[in-house]
Parts: C-alpha cells; sequence; structure tokens
C-alpha cells in the first residue's frame, strides 16, 4: 500500500442542501447540502490539516495532475485535481483510503469527475460504518467539457479517522478527485483542497 499527503488549504463555507440518513450520521450527494451540515456543526474555516490518501492502484501513483498536462477531462477547480500517473486517471477498481493525520474527522466529502456514464452505487465513500453511494441522476455540474461533477459526503459527530473511496471494480470507467472537504472540529477548522496549491 502506498500513500500520499496532501495538505489542506482553508477555505469558506458555503450553504447548499439534499441528505441521506444513515444510522449516527448523514450522506449527502450535494456539496450545498454538506457545506450547510458542516456550518450546523459551528465550524469554520481557520487552521490547516493535512490527509493522507492510502491506496493500492496495481502499480500506477497518485498525484497531483493538471487538466492542461493531461488528456482528460475537466474537472470543478482548475487547473488542478487529483489523479494517477496511469493516463491523469482513476480507473474503476482503484480504491482509496483517505486518513487523518491526527485530528478526528467529523466531515469529509469530495467532488469526482468523469466523462463517462456511470450507474448508481459505481463509486462509494464509507466512514465510520456508513456509506453513501453516487446516484447517477444527482449531478453536481455538468463542466465546459461535458464531463459531469458528482459530489460524496458524509457527516458524523461521533468523528472518524478513516474514511473508504471504493468503486465496484471491472475496468468500465475512469474519474477524478477534486474539492476534498475535510471539518477536523466541531468548533472550528473546515479545511478544502481544490489542488491548486501545487
Amino acid at each position: 500500500m502506498k500513500r500520499i499527503v496532501f495538505a489542506i488549504a482553508c477555505c469558506s463555507v458555503v450553504m447548499l442542501n439534499c441528505s441521506l440518513a444513515l444510522a449516527g450520521g448523514t450522506g449527502y450527494l450535494d456539496r450545498a447540502g454538506f457545506m450547510a451540515a458542516v456550518s450546523s456543526l459551528g465550524a469554520n474555516t481557520v487552521g490547516a490539516a493535512a490527509v493522507i490518501f492510502n491506496y493500492s492502484l496495481a502499480g500506477a501513483n497518485i498525484q497531483v495532475r493538471s487538466v492542461s498536462d493531461a488528456m482528460t477531462m475537466d474537472t470543478p477547480s482548475q487547473p488542478n485535481y487529483a489523479g494517477t500517473d496511469d493516463g491523469g486517471v482513476f480507473q474503476d477498481g482503484d480504491n482509496i483510503t483517505i486518513a487523518s493525520r491526527g485530528p478526528m474527522f467529523y466531515a469529509l466529502g469530495l467532488s469526482i469527475s468523469t466523462a463517462d456514464a456511470l450507474q448508481s452505487g459505481d463509486i462509494m465513500l464509507t466512514a465510520n460504518g456508513h456509506q453513501v453511494s453516487l446516484d447517477a441522476q444527482a449531478i453536481e455540474a455538468t463542466l465546459q467539457d461535458g464531463a459531469r461533477e458528482y459530489f460524496l459526503g458524509i457527516v458524523d459527530t461521533s468523528g472518524f479517522t478513516l474514511a473508504d473511496l471504493t468503486t465496484i471494480g471491472g475496468g468500465y470507467f475512469v474519474h477524478t478527485l477534486d474539492n476534498v472537504v475535510v471539518a477536523t472540529d466541531l468548533s472550528g477548522g473546515v479545511f478544502s483542497d481544490g489542488f491548486e496549491s501545487f
């Protein structure tokens, strides 16, 4: 298993709405609803943190990429995104564990971009026994080149230190990650990374 550390830079809180009740936590398919829930925890935009991405990608390495240096689809916060050195993208079957570097996570959300037609349940985010699955109809945005952005997020006030982003496997689609948001403190500490500082 390999790992890479991405620093998470500060970001302002934005309001929105769309949630799925999970026992002990709440799953989100939209960034606005997720950020509204994070805001209601009393979290704000101070400090800095880091997360570790642990992964096993059959020889590929995860890295910060630029839309301009790869033949990939558009991403929500250009020009950078998280992908791999294997074509600049993650493939169906690439699974990632997102781990805290110390503080407890109370919320974690991220954007997934793809130009491929996804099916509901193709990608899942799991934390603390709670799982939220991609809904193919819950498109967060259609990007300039026609690629679609989806969002997956979990809020759990009991806290967690690990989250898994998994796919169904089989190599049916490719995707990228962007705009990772983590809340690490109920009294302050929302961090976001569009991977623009790399």
